[in-house]
């Protein structure tokens, strides 16, 4: 059998999060509609994936799930854990 890598793509053009929500984490980069990215875990309390930055491979993001689509095995994604909330600058 082949493993499938799942990869995510968006309907709509999507901030990438250095966090779960829009009003703590900042955009690192988006995920724009055509493109295709990596996903490397699931947010099991909410509707996030991390992901490969399109913008900057070497880097994770989180991409909201709402415009979201999953190609590929998504059910043995590890679960992420949230990173540290951010201080405010």
């Amino acid at each position: 059998a082949t493993s499938s890598v799942p990869m995510i793509s968006v309907s709509m053009d999507t901030n990438c999060r250095e966090g779960p929500n829009a009003e703590i984490w900042k955009a690192i980069g988006a995920l724009l509609v055509g493109q295709k990215t990596e996903v490397l875990a699931v947010y099991n309390l909410g509707h996030w994936y991390v992901v490969r930055n399109p913008n900057n491979p070497n880097e994770r993001c989180w991409v909201y799930d709402g415009y979201a689509t999953i190609e590929g095995d998504a059910s043995r994604l590890p679960k992420a854990t949230i990173p540290p909330t951010p201080t405010p600058h």
